[in-house]
């Protein structure tokens, strides 16, 4: 103790390190008020330092430790997933981009750096390649050529032209390879097309179509026919409703149209 306190009647005398102090009543009841004050501000205290010290404590035994971020950029995916898997972090895939100069698969960006200071168990977001997207072949059937090379030129595709005679305008795409849907992979399409030089004719199929459209077809062409039925005698005068069964020339044969001497067809009509 500082001080003793002893009483005497309506005053009492503090013992101090100094000698005696006399106090009177009302120093005395000051004196007596400010002992319990100090208590309650100690007693209030201390939970709040038991506290506020374990916080400090808790957090430096559970401060994670840190570790530097690998080099990943130019790698491939699984190269990358193996390294951070073996230091304890983890990768997620933030985006994908096209790169024609990197094989797909292959690193382009990652976040954090590397060589930034990282956490344990952190997570590092990359970008990779990955391949284009893969053009294929429209429908260019029936449609000029012309539209169809315009197309392939904006596409960086080489366009091979075969010219066959066909009853199309000219100029007319009539058969592609690729076909449609299928991957123009290999940058080259070729178009099969409607010659101008009208002096050929691929000749269709007359299988179902009736002897009158078949004798417009032969006059337009200057081509003539005899025409049998299904006993093979021949039909001088065949009804121009009997329908085709079988035909020679036979369909896809090219034939050359001439002035001097018509082209002759045999045709067998059913029943």
């Amino acid at each position: 103790m500082v001080a003793s306190t002893i009483f005497v009647s309506s005053s009492c005398i503090v013992c101090t390190k100094s000698g005696l102090l006399s106090l009177s009543e009302d120093d005395l009841s000051a004196y007596n008020q400010c002992i319990p004050m100090v208590y309650r501000f100690i007693f209030a205290c201390v939970p709040f330092l038991a506290f506020f010290g374990g916080y400090v404590l808790s957090k430096i035994s559970t401060a994670p430790s840190l570790c530097v971020a690998p080099t990943l950029v130019g790698k491939k995916v699984y190269d990358a997933f193996r390294e951070t898997e073996s230091s304890g972090l983890a990768l997620s895939l933030l985006a994908t981009s096209v790169d024609q100069t990197c094989d797909p698969g292959t690193v382009l960006y990652q976040s954090p750096e590397p060589g930034k200071k990282i956490k344990q168990n952190q997570i590092i977001s990359l970008v990779i390649t990955t391949r284009p997207q893969a053009l294929s072949a429209a429908d260019y059937r029936l449609s000029p050529c012309a539209v169809v090379k315009s197309h392939m030129q904006l596409h960086d595709i080489t366009v091979r032209e075969y010219h066959v005679p066909l009853l199309y305008s000219a100029d007319t795409c009539i058969a592609q390879v690729p076909a449609p849907g299928q991957s123009l992979e290999k940058k080259t399409i070729d178009l099969y097309v409607v010659a101008q030089d009208d002096s050929f004719v691929l000749v269709p199929s007359l299988r179902n179509y009736t002897v009158g459209d078949v004798q417009e077809f032969l006059a337009l062409h200057n081509c003539y026919a005899t025409f049998y039925d299904i006993y093979g005698n021949i039909v001088g005068h065949p009804s121009p409703i009997a329908q085709i069964a079988t035909q020679k020339p036979c369909a896809g044969t090219i034939i050359r149209k001439s002035s001097l001497h018509k082209n002759r067809f045999e045709i067998q009509m059913g029943e």
